[in-house]
This record gives structure tokens, sequence and C-alpha cells, in this order.
């Protein structure tokens, strides 16, 4: 095996190693939501209770970025490779989009090194989807929750005209022009 090779082999790796990072930090997000989520009752989370969710967010965007940025070298580095470049730098900024896949990369690689790195590869994405999927599944909650305790509300107290609303009952219907000044307080 050369040592391109082997060098490129711990690269997809160590890429790897960061997304995983990205989805441990897609799973505390998720955890902490659903704590809070599970913690907040029927009238759902506080205003102030989303605020503790920030540094989980930013600890996320973190990750990403640092993500996204070891993946641009290695789509660079790859590059230089198929041109005959020596080193990342020797290659355009643009890099070609078929090169930023980790599945391209490890064609290049030897077979053995190749299906141990996919099958990381594959854990991997499947970690993240299930991770993206709870985290879009927590922020739905908690949007139905605080926006339909918010309706609802002012549904009852006949207080809002320019959008439907909830009755007691829970069913919709928006109140009529007529009923602009009297209000049930």
């Amino acid at each position: 095996m050369n040592q391109q090779t082997e060098r490129l082999g711990v690269l997809v790796e160590r890429q790897l190693q960061l997304e995983s990072g990205v989805a441990d930090a897609l799973d505390a997000l998720n955890d902490e939501m659903a704590a809070l989520l599970d913690n907040s009752g029927i009238y759902g989370p506080q205003q102030s209770d989303l605020q503790q969710l920030s540094p989980l967010m930013e600890t996320l965007q973190h990750r990403q970025a640092d993500s996204r940025k070891s993946r641009r070298i290695l789509s660079r580095y790859v590059g230089a490779k198929a041109t005959g470049g020596t080193d990342a730098a020797d290659t355009p900024s643009e890099v070609d989009d078929r090169l930023t896949s980790i599945k391209t990369i490890l064609a290049t690689l030897p077979p053995a090194e190749s299906k141990r790195l996919d099958a990381s590869r594959r854990q991997l994405h499947d970690r993240l989807v299930a991770a993206q999927q709870r985290l879009t599944a927590n922020q739905v909650v908690i949007f139905y929750s605080t926006e339909f305790h918010r309706r609802y509300l002012l549904g009852v107290l006949q207080c809002d005209v320019d959008e439907a609303s909830y009755q007691a009952d829970g069913q919709s219907f928006k109140l009529p022009t007529e009923k602009i000044i009297g209000r049930n307080c």
C-alpha cells in the first residue's frame, strides 16, 4: 500500500470521526429537547426553557462547521491527487461536487480498508438520518404545543381577528368581523 493511499484512509477516518461528533451533538440536543417536552406539561415549554438549548445548538453549529471545513479540505486533497497536483492548495477553490462524496473517495482505497470505512460511513449515515428525524419531530412538537395553546387562548378569549383560532372544544374557527369589539375576558 503506498503512502498516499494510507494517508487518504486516515483522512477519511478523521472525517468520519468529525461527522460522528455532529451526530453526538444532535443526539444531545434531541435528548435535552425530549426532556424539556416531557417536563413542560400540557402547556408546552416556556421561552426561558427553550433558551436552555442555546449551548447545545452552538455546539452543534461549531461541529457542523468543522466537519464542512474538513470535508472541503479532503475534497481538495482528492482533487489535487486526481489532477496530479501535490498539495490541496494546487486545486481551485471550487471543488467538483463528485469529489465531496466519501463513497467516491472510498472507491480509490484498497478493498479491505474501503469496506471497513464504508461500513462506518453507512452506520454514521443511518445515525445522522435518525437524529435529524428525531430533531424535526421534537421541533414540530414544540411548535405545535406553543402555537396551539396561543391560538386556543386567543380563540377562547376572542382576542384575535386576523387568523383562525380554536374554540373551547378544540374546533377551529375564524372570529367574525362583527366580534372585533366584543371579548369574553
